[in-house]
Parts: structure tokens; C-alpha cells; sequence
């Protein structure tokens, strides 16, 4: 026991209240009706001295700055957010003794989860960000509030993994570039957690995971075939149940990756998600290893399910062109795709964007173009594991290449967003990827996925405006709310049946 004598007791009866330091840190003396209270100075929410507060008749401190109120015994916040830290005291000699031993890791941890899902729970952004940060301060891995958040969420996400976990796995590649800048590391981990937590909110639960695997099963172990009989059929429960077999029996994410590719190009997902969904399971398990990876695929196998099937849909469907030549190389009409869709980047029309008189068909805007960099980065990284699959996977990328390529307007001085100063480049885009000023997740995923995705396609290709097609997705300006285009469109549909 490490105990501090910091005030005699007749100055605090006379004061009421004292403040000491102890290095660092800043802790609060009360005498309230007979008893001794410690707690921490500084208000969890801001910092504001909780010397200034003021006390009632029911032992609650209440902070001025912006009127969070605490238990003086307890620490507990109970109106605000964080709790603040309270400590053992003693009267011994005339003196009022503190004592300031640490709680093990182990329970501080324990708190700071606990704190951190209750402002997952709540979406709040600021106590996510005070306790991922108390994790790092504490000397534990600050990433334990992403593998929480995918633990808390994964069974209730209706539709399985979306654009939270996507985003999420993205952050973390970024955090792992960003060794050694807490403030940077901080941000990833923050923006993770909170997309995720928005997922949930937005998303919400219908039908848990829980509820699936209860239900009958048919079968006793995991076969491929079945799976993916399961998966064509959008059948949600068979397809979980046969994961819950291959998990019982040991199976890893190794072992199952190439039947849960045939599933990703079956077909062409809205948007790549799919390809996309299993890139990021990958970055995931090489972060956390094999115990994330069930959470994981439950989520994944769940979107299979719920996607939509792009191909299926008569106003986007288009041939497979520059795909169908057997002597054209895998690279080369890579390289061929990926030139064209940086061209549809470069060229598109911002019209579409903007518009609020265009048909419901038109309603794309510049980082649904962009969200084809994804699908190239997938493409590539589908065709280096699985070379067989490499047609395949082009026909999926050809698709989504060509389902943009109407919306261009080849008149466009697309040289003005030529890059002229690389390593500066990339310091300012990551300046607007990491401090982007934008409310919607979705929004910002997108233009975190694009500079990713940017970064590693030129490792393996060349292609002179793939810098260029990166600077005109930064720094267009967004709409990420369309009023009147809603207005109108709605007000077309449902006037149908009204006219004569």
C-alpha cells in the first residue's frame, strides 16, 4: 500500500477541500458530513478542475464546465459519461493519509472496457477516443478496442459485415503504417471503432445470430458444396450452420479462403463487397490471428446473403467486354481495366452529383466511381492467390469498370489534377484521410479505401494517373445529402399511382 499523508485534518475542516500532486497527477481532498473522499482533479470529460465543483445533500460533485456530476464515493458518473477515480483514505496523526497504489492491469483494463462499450453501445464519440487513448496510457494494446468492438457487434448485425468492418480493416492497415504517431494511431483506431458502432446503430437487429444458430441444422459437417448451395439460395441459416461445423472441427480461415471465393465471384455483389470483405478478413487475421476469425466469417457469410446481385439487375447489367479474349494475359487486362477505371474517375461527370433532376439510375457520384479502386485492389490480390480464379475475377472488375463509363464527359481538363510533387502528395492525403472533417462513415471509408487502395495498386502497376485520380477524390467537393433529389424522385414514384 502505497499511502500519501497530504492535508492535517484541522486545515480540512476548516477548507473543506485541499489539492495536492503526486508527479503527474492532480488529486482532490473532500471533507463531506464526517467521511474523507479522494478522487482525481481533472474532470474525465475535459480536463476542468473538480476542486471548482460543488457538492449537495446527496454527496454528488458536480463539475461547472459543462455539469457532469459524480458519486464522491464511487467515482461513478452519474450524469455525463466517464467515471472518475477515486482512492482509499485514512485519518492517522492528525494528518488525512491518501493512498495511491495502482489497480493491476488486468483491472484497469477491465474498467476501461468497460467504459469503452458503454460509449460503443452509445455511439459517442469523444469517451471512445478518451478510452482508447487510457488504454495506451495504461501500457495495453490501444487495438483491443477494435477486436472488442467486432466481439460486440458481429451477432447483431442483421445483414452481416458492411461498410463498418471494411472501414475498420482499412484503419487498422493504416494504424501499422503509422508506428510510432500516437496522435495518427489514435484517429485510426477511433474512426474504426466509431464506424463500427454506426453500423450497428444504423443497421440495427431483426433476426440475431443467435437466434440462427439455435435453429435446426441439416447435416453434421462442413461441406463445400452445401455451403455453396446455401449461399445461391440465401439461405442465412444453412450457410452459418455449415461455418459453426468447419469451426467445430478446427478449420481456419486457410482452410476455408478458397471455397468463400468461389462464393465472392459467384456472383457480382453490389459494389465488390464481397471480394472486398474477404481482402479485409485477411488484414484482420493477420493482425489478431485465427481468434477473429469466427466473428468474422459469421459476419461475412451473413452478407453473402443479404448482398445484392448486381448482374441480376437489367438496368446495371453489361457484357463482359475485353475479358472474353483466352489469348489476352491476366496482367494485361488488369493493366488495361485498371487504366480505364482511373479514366472514369478523371472524366466523370460531377453533374450526376449535384443534380436533383436526374432518374433514380443516375444517382452516382464521384466515390461510387471510386469505389472501383477497391474492387482493382481485390481483383489483384484475388489473381496473386489464386491464379485460377484470375478470369474470373477480371469479369468482376470489368463489370464495374463498365457500369461507370457512361457517366463520363471526355471534354474535361483532366490534367489539372496532375500530381506534381509526389512525397508531398501523399503527406497532404493523408492529412485529409486522417483530419477529414466529415460526418458520414460511409463517406469517409470511401476516400480512406481509395488512398489505400492508390498506395498499394502502384507497388505492382504503372499507370501515370492513378496519382491523379487519387487527387480529384480528395479534393471534390461532397454532397453527402441530397434533399431535393430525395424530394423529387420520391414524389415521381409515389405520384404513380395517383395519376390518371
Amino acid at each position: 500500500m502505497s499511502w500519501k499523508k497530504v492535508v492535517s485534518i484541522d486545515e480540512l475542516n476548516r477548507n473543506k477541500r485541499a489539492l495536492f500532486k503526486e508527479g503527474s497527477k492532480q488529486i482532490v481532498v473532500f471533507s463531506y458530513s464526517h467521511e474523507i473522499y479522494a478522487l482525481d482533479n481533472r474532470c474525465p470529460h475535459q480536463g476542468y478542475p473538480l476542486y471548482e465543483g460543488s457538492l449537495d445533500s446527496d454527496r454528488v460533485l458536480t463539475c461547472h464546465w459543462h455539469n457532469w456530476k459524480f458519486d464522491l464515493k464511487s467515482g461513478k458518473c452519474i450524469s455525463g459519461g466517464d467515471s472518475v477515480r477515486t482512492y482509499p483514505t485514512k485519518r492517522e496523526d492528525g494528518f488525512i493519509w491518501v493512498n495511491l497504489s495502482s489497480p493491476s492491469k488486468e483491472e484497469i483494463q477491465k474498467q476501461i472496457l468497460e467504459g469503452l462499450k458503454i460509449a460503443f453501445d452509445d455511439r459517442k464519440y469523444g469517451r471512445l477516443s478518451r478510452e482508447i487513448a487510457k488504454l495506451y496510457f495504461n501500457g495495453i494494446d490501444p487495438v483491443t478496442s477494435l477486436q472488442k468492438a467486432i466481439e460486440w457487434s458481429y451477432e447483431k448485425l442483421k445483414e452481416g459485415m458492411g461498410e463498418g468492418y471494411c472501414a475498420a480493416s482499412d484503419w487498422l492497415l493504416l494504424y501499422s503504417q503509422e508506428s510510432g504517431n500516437f496522435e495518427n494511431q489514435l484517429i485510426c483506431l477511433m474512426e474504426a471503432v466509431d464506424g463500427i458502432s454506426h453500423e450497428v446503430f444504423r443497421k440495427g437487429v431483426t433476426l440475431s445470430l443467435p437466434v440462427i444458430l439455435s435453429a435446426k441444422r441439416e447435416g453434421s459437417h462442413f461441406s463445400p458444396t452445401e455451403f455453396l448451395g446455401a449461399i445461391e439460395k440465401e439461405d442465412e441459416a444453412q450457410a452459418i450452420a455449415q461455418f459453426s461445423f468447419a469451426f467445430d472441427h478446427g478449420l481456419v480461415f486457410s482452410d476455408l479462403e478458397e471455397t468463400l471465393y468461389l462464393a465472392a465471384l459467384a456472383h457480382n455483389y453490389e459494389g465488390g463487397k464481397a471480394l472486398i470483405g474477404l481482402q479485409k478478413i485477411d488484414i484482420f487475421c493477420k493482425h489478431f490471428g485465427d481468434e477473429i476469425v469466427r466473428p468474422l466469417l459469421y459476419a461475412f457469410v451473413r452478407s453473402l446473403c443479404h448482398l445484392r446481385r448486381e448482374e441480376l439487375n437489367p438496368t446495371f447489367s453489361h457484357p463482359k467486354a475485353g475479358v472474353s479474349h483466352p489469348e489476352a494475359q491476366p496482367k494485361d487486362l488488369f493493366q488495361q481495366l485498371l487504366q480505364g477505371i482511373v479514366k472514369n474517375i478523371l472524366y466523370f461527370d460531377l453533374g450526376y452529383q449535384f443534380s436533383s433532376d436526374k432518374p433514380v439510375s443516375q444517382n452516382v457520384d464521384l466515390l461510387d466511381v471510386s469505389g472501383t479502386l477497391a474492387v482493382a485492389d481485390a481483383v489483384f490480390v484475388t489473381c496473386q492467390k489464386y491464379p485460377k480464379f484470375s478470369m474470373k475475377a477480371l469479369e468482376q472488375l470489368s463489370y464495374f469498370f463498365q457500369k461507370y463509363t457512361s457517366f463520363c464527359d471526355a471534354s474535361l481538363n483532366a490534367s489539372e489534377w496532375n500530381v506534381s510533387d509526389e512525397d508531398q502528395f501523399w503527406k497532404e492525403s493523408l492529412e485529409k484521410v486522417l483530419d477529414h472533417g466529415i460526418a458520414e462513415p460511409s463517406t469517409v471509408a470511401s476516400r480512406l479505401s481509395a488512398y489505400l487502395a492508390v498506395k498499394e495498386l502502384k507497388k505492382h502497376v504503372s499507370s501515370a494517373d492513378l496519382l491523379s485520380s487519387l487527387n480529384r477524390i480528395l479534393n471534390i467537393p461532397l454532397k453527402e445529402k441530397h434533399t431535393r433529389r430525395k424530394a423529387r424522385q420520391n414524389i415521381e414514384l409515389v405520384s404513380k399511382d395517383f395519376k390518371g
